[in-house]
């Protein structure tokens, strides 16, 4: 698409009127042109305009061999002395300049052959009527003249002729000060050999392995490389406020249009280059959705301005209720004039979600629930709507308000370049059966679209949505996008009707690619009566991706999240569907997942050829509805192959209200765990993980799970890792079990390379240097650990290896049952010490071989080691208690610190003398723990005979 105009770029624009009162005048320096009917005052004018250079080599330019595929002509009213008025466009045959050209020397022009001409098959008198106050498009048979002028006709411009006797109008000129007023051509056209838009390849180059730490280097600059193609500045940009005027503004800065229904009304009158701006800190609550489908290679742009420090521009179709609430039993009901589909307190709009109800009764029985009756209106068309706000709806602060149930949501359709930026859409998309869409983006072949800090709530069965089709590629990135409280499309109660998705794409014929980075799932779905949503049925599905039938499946990069936010009633698990076709080797997965961090909601479900990379499952705290219980997770259901590295799941069970917790590997084959960790926690019944879903005491062929942590607690039944029969799929992992492994599920012991860990490990540890999780694994050409950085052990097991645990905060040195927090260069005074423990700041992976203590006689040998629960206090027992004389401590082979041993040195001077008696004397017999030497908590006699046998023995 090209444009040209006066002032932009390499544009040569001509336009000048001619007037029949004043014939000899010419008129090309005005700033206006005139069209009147020869009844009008002032007689007859006609305008001209060319456009002379369009077609070249140049920047811009139009190609000579291009195939011109549509064209238009933009002219901006200034004046009028009717509401509409017909337009003739006529071809001009006679040479004409601009600064000479007069009625005298020209006109008429007319459709005679020797002023101006029409083209075979062409209407010659292409017409349309105007309104006043706003652009004004000519476009019907534009494009078949430039058509002609680029096969060699001379171009020569038109003639704008008047189809009314008396009528008269004013256009701007190409002298106009405000250079979107100028008069403006676009040509469409296709370059030979086609525009397609460029795969990832092609801008990116072909992606790294997953397991080379390069590969998230590729993802960044594939992303930035999206997003710098759909660019914000466009031909033409607008702008909005709710203090600007549709009538009397001009769309600028200065003087602002005010509504959204001006801005679609642009659209509708064929602008397909334009920049829509709404200020920051302003609601617009109309009914008019913005929809694009107007130009198949429309540009555009919607956006914010104004003050970064306010709201982002806020599009909502919620309308405030009045208080005219009638009480029928507990429900308190008032007439409305259409259906409803969502109601919320305006003060609190997101954190109560209302329950739908099935019925007043219900309505009247359940706090902060509605219902509406579609036909319980006393008017035609009204509806009655019923609410529970756990009182008096009238005295509610802010009172409440509704979506209607009418909506077709916003639209981005047939553009091949648009992008929404900083913008809050709510209650768009609400239809009566619920199948409709927040955002829709519909493609048809070499589209791109950028979505960038959007929040669309309150919608349809789909937040944000994308439709590709047609014959080429179409590609969809959104970068900080967040969505949720969708409407079921009107589920029966049981397990997946009624599913609603947060953010679904449909890959059409094949090609097509998906980005999605930093986006998150919040809020979930509206509860209703009809959809009684607990763990374990699918309802809630927060990506989606389709493939049609057994074409070709998109390229999926996925980088996101899922809320865990206050409101009632969440999507009660996160599922993606990927590509059908099995991959060969990892490079050919079509789909990633990328640090996805989804907070108590449930399993990625169904991966196909898929790799998830460094993402968190955490079902560790209590869901918003925690009185829901299950007797099972899943997780990681997989078909045809996938690959999961760096992954961690955590299921508490006590949390969830669930008993036993079975984690589940695949559906099928050639999926592969590495360096992954699972976690569950306080069970009461089973801990479990199948490889198979369909029967778990069978291994699915091709499954591989490598360098993998299984932390297991409970407190009765059976664990279980692995399937009856086992043929090696498991090698080189770390276990441990609160609770035996029993048959028939005795597949972990077929592992090799197997560890065998004596404590729990809790996910996010940095495991020691020491650590017999070093070493331990199998070298799988993992380049990265769960935080990106180097993995500094090949042979490493678990997803953080290769970061170093912190230094400890404080060291203990104990003695029976006392303890001495060491600090700079301390003296130990008790002749028992045979303990030392290290407090971290968070928890840590601590082995035996970490702590180093190097006294008079070589290295203090420890005889046992032993962790905290919480894995932030470690404690190793030496071998013997510590005897006179200096020591050094090392942690991870670095020195952090000294102390000395003296028994009876009470001052800590470095020698037993008369003043460590004065403190022994003044503390005996009673628990003070300096000199308490045998550390048996209190100072007696056995103390001071070991003060005698030391007195006078110093460590210096």
């Amino acid at each position: 698409m090209a444009h040209f105009r006066a002032g932009d770029g390499i544009a040569q624009v001509r336009d000048t009127f001619i007037s029949s009162s004043n014939p000899t005048q010419p008129q090309g320096s005005n700033a206006t042109l005139e069209v009147a009917g020869p009844l009008s005052a002032g007689g007859e004018r006609q305008a001209l305009i060319a456009f002379d250079n369009f077609i070249g080599t140049g920047p811009g330019q139009v190609p000579a061999n291009a195939t011109i595929t549509g064209a238009t002509l933009t002219i901006w009213v200034t004046g009028g002395s009717s509401v509409s008025m017909p337009m003739s466009l006529l071809n001009v045959i006679t040479p004409w300049t601009q600064g000479d050209a007069t009625w005298d020397e020209l006109g008429p022009f007319q459709l005679d052959g020797v002023t101006s001409y029409n083209f075979p098959n062409w209407n010659p008198a292409v017409t349309t009527t105007t309104t006043s106050g706003g652009y004004q498009i000519f476009g019907q048979s534009i494009g078949q003249t430039a058509y002609y002028w680029q096969a060699g006709m001379p171009n020569r411009g038109w003639a704008i002729t008047s189809g009314d006797t008396a009528s008269s109008w004013s256009f701007a000129s190409s002298e106009d000060p405000i250079i979107e007023h100028r008069p403006t051509l676009t040509i469409e056209f296709t370059p030979v050999g086609g525009d397609h838009a460029p795969g990832y390849a092609d801008l990116a180059g072909q992606p790294p392995l997953p397991t080379k730490v390069a590969w998230f280097d590729w993802a960044d600059d594939l992303r930035e490389r999206r997003i710098n193609r759909v660019s914000t500045d466009r031909f033409s940009t607008y702008y909005f406020s709710q203090s600007g005027d549709d009538l009397t503004g001009r769309g600028t800065l200065d003087s602002p249009w005010k509504s959204l229904a001006k801005a679609q009304s642009i659209l509708q009158e064929g602008a397909a280059d334009v920049r829509f701006r709404f200020r920051r800190g302003d609601v617009w609550r109309e009914t008019t959705v913005l929809q694009t489908s107007y130009h198949r290679n429309g540009q555009l742009t919607v956006d914010d301005y104004g003050d970064p420090l306010l709201d982002r521009p806020r599009f909502s179709r919620f309308l405030q209720l009045n208080n005219n609430w009638t009480n029928f039993g507990g429900a308190f009901a008032q007439i409305v004039p259409a259906p409803v589909g969502w109601v919320r307190e305006s003060l609190d709009g997101y954190s109560r979600v209302y329950y739908r109800a099935s019925s007043p009764a219900e309505v009247a029985a359940r706090p902060f629930s509605f219902y509406c009756d579609p036909n319980g209106g006393v008017l035609l068309g009204s509806a009655m709507l019923y609410v529970n706000t756990g009182g008096d709806p009238a005295i509610l602060p802010g009172g409440l308000e509704a979506c209607p149930l009418n909506d077709a949501g916003w639209l981005i359709s047939g553009n091949r370049n648009a992008r929404l930026q900083n913008l809050v859409l709510e209650g768009q998309g609400v239809s009566a059966d619920g199948q409709s869409y927040g955002l829709k983006i519909s493609q048809f072949g070499d589209e791109e679209f950028v979505g960038q800090n959007l929040d669309v709530f309150y919608t349809g069965y789909h937040a944000i949505g994308h439709i590709g089709a047609g014959g080429y590629r179409n590609i969809v990135t959104l970068i900080g996008c967040r969505a949720g409280l969708c409407v079921n499309r009107g589920g029966t109660g049981a397990a997946n009707s009624g599913d609603i998705t947060v953010f679904v794409s449909y890959s059409g014929i094949g090609g097509n690619e998906y980005y999605q980075y930093d986006c998150t799932v919040s809020y979930g779905a509206l509860p209703s009566s009809d959809w009684q949503a607990v763990p374990g049925m699918r309802h809630g599905t927060g990506f989606l991706s389709h493939t049609d039938g057994n074409n070709i499946g998109q390229s999926l990069i996925l980088c996101w999240k899922t809320d865990a936010n206050p409101c009632v009633n969440p999507v009660a698990r996160v599922n993606l569907i990927g590509d059908p076709l099995p991959a060969a080797t990892m490079a050919d997965a079509r789909a990633f997942v990328v640090e996805d961090r989804a907070t108590w909601i449930s399993s990625w479900w169904h991966l196909e050829n898929t790799v998830v990379i460094n993402s968190v499952l955490d079902l560790t705290s209590p869901p918003p509805d925690a009185a829901t219980a299950a007797a099972a997770f899943t997780y990681g259901n997989f078909h045809a192959g996938g690959w999961i590295i760096n992954c961690t799941v955590s299921v508490d069970a006590q949390a969830l209200g669930a008993s036993g917790v079975s984690l589940v590997g695949t559906f099928s084959d050639i999926t592969q765990y590495m360096n992954c960790h699972f976690i569950v926690l306080n069970a009461a019944g089973p801990a479990t993980f199948h490889y198979s879903w369909i029967d778990p005491t069978v291994a699915a062929a091709g499954l591989v799970i490598t360098n993998s942590i299984f932390s297991f607690e409970s407190s009765a039944g059976a664990s279980a890792i692995g399937a009856l029969n086992d043929p090696l799929h498991l090698r080189n992992n770390a276990y441990y079990f609160s609770r035996p492994i029993t048959n028939p599920f005795l597949g972990y012991s077929n592992d090799a390379g197997k560890v065998i860990l004596t404590q729990p490990y809790p996910a996010g540890l940095a495991p020691s240097q020491f650590s017999p999780l070093y070493n331990g694994g199998k070298d799988i050409g993992l380049e990265y650990d769960q935080r990106r950085q180097l993995r500094n052990k090949s042979k490493a097991i678990g997803p953080l290896a290769g970061v170093e645990a912190p230094n400890p905060t404080r060291l203990d040195v104990l003695s029976g049952i006392q303890s001495a927090t060491l600090g700079a260069d301390t003296v130990i005074s008790t002749s028992t010490a045979n303990r030392m423990t290290l407090q971290f700041p968070v928890p840590v992976d601590v082995g035996a071989g970490s702590l180093a203590v190097w006294g008079p006689n070589g290295r203090v040998p420890v005889s046992q080691y032993s962790a905290s629960l919480g894995r932030q206090s470690h404690t190793w027992q030496f071998s013997s208690p510590l005897s006179r004389g200096r020591y050094s401590i090392e942690w991870n082979g670095n020195p952090i610190g000294t102390f000395r041993v003296l028994p009876g040195d009470f001052n800590g001077d470095g020698i037993v003398d008369a003043g460590d008696f004065v403190q022994l004397r003044l503390n005996f017999l009673s628990n003070s723990a300096v000199c308490d030497i045998d550390g048996d908590g209190v100072v007696s006699t056995t103390d001071f005979l070991t003060f005698r046998s030391n007195f006078l023995l110093s460590v210096i």
